[in-house]
């Protein structure tokens, strides 16, 4: 995962999503919810690019920050190329119940 990204004639840091909740949130709604809301909501978990506050649901934020970066002319492609970037991020700061089980299945040698 790269350490940052830059879109819009500007560099980010990216850092793992703060919230696990928020992380799980937005990997639901990637499914049922236009692809670009989920992208968008990605991206803003994971780089400080746009000024927007959680707006209480994964895809009220996506919309917000989405509609903060078209405001800026950051292109569409450019936003969902930037989501995608941020998409394992975001897996990864929720814990699935496979890596539970193993984790809770672990022995450790004798």
């Amino acid at each position: 995962m790269p350490e940052s990204i830059t879109f819009g004639g500007a560099t980010y840091a990216l850092h793992a999503p703060r919230s696990p909740a928020r992380a799980a949130a937005v990997l639901q709604i990637q499914a049922k919810d236009s692809p670009h809301v989920a992208l968008a909501a990605a991206l803003g978990l994971c780089a400080d690019c746009h000024g927007v506050q959680w707006k209480g649901s994964a895809s009220a934020f996506g919309e917000a920050v989405f509609d903060a970066l078209q405001a800026r002319k950051v292109a569409f492609g450019a936003i969902c190329e930037a989501g995608a970037k941020c998409m394992e991020l975001v897996a990864s700061a929720v814990l699935f119940e496979d890596e539970v089980a193993s984790e809770e299945a672990f022995t450790a040698a004798p």
